[in-house]
């Protein structure tokens, strides 16, 4: 099923969540985006 995703602001398919305030979200993009902030946290603490 393709839905708007409101992390990536693309139409895809996958699994989505509804999050209330951001619309529909793509499981993926949030994983991916997850992981990003996770990176940035690691460089943060290895300075």
């Amino acid at each position: 099923m393709m839905l708007y995703c409101g992390i990536c602001k693309k139409n895809h398919p996958g699994t989505y969540i509804n999050t209330g305030r951001h619309g529909k979200v793509n499981i993926d993009c949030l994983i991916e985006l997850i992981e990003k902030l996770l990176d940035k946290l690691e460089k943060v603490n290895n300075v």
